[in-house]
């Protein structure tokens, strides 16, 4: 997020990444959170120049982010303020979206398990991978 746009600039774009991020709706967070359609797409087009605490927190919820970040979004501290460790550079959205849907209960153990199999054997065919490389140019594992 570019700290040259102002607070509810900065808010908007977190907002709207979360939710573009997590495939969710409009409606969908609007559900979530009791803030009505109108004032959510105003906090997404960054109108909203003082907005309401418990609109924000509600919202944060509903979309899964931290409300610090969103303190943060809207200038009132820096990560360091608020205990947070620096921002992690950004993953493929595919990694993203595993380590989501993983953690996420709303889908059923049996999908989480079907999806972490997947991923182990997928990573396991790419450290045999690895080490037949290694091994074709006389290197071992670094």
């Amino acid at each position: 997020m570019s700290t040259d746009a102002r607070p509810a600039q900065q808010l908007a774009a977190l907002f709207r990444a979360a939710r573009a991020e997590r495939g969710y709706t409009v409606a969908y967070v609007v559900e979530q959170s009791g803030v009505s359609e109108s004032a959510y797409k105003r906090y997404e087009r960054g109108t909203v120049d003082s907005p309401y605490a418990t609109h924000v927190v509600a919202i944060c919820r509903a979309l899964g982010i931290n409300p610090r970040d969103a303190a943060i979004a809207l200038g009132y501290g820096t990560r360091e303020d608020f205990n947070l460790p620096p921002e992690e550079p950004p993953y493929p959205q595919l990694i993203t979206t595993i380590g989501r849907v993983l953690a996420d209960d709303t889908f059923s153990a049996a999908q989480r398990a079907a999806l972490e199999h997947a991923v182990a054997g997928a990573y396991e065919s790419w450290q045999m991978a690895i080490a037949s490389i290694n091994d074709h140019h006389g290197r071992g594992r670094s």
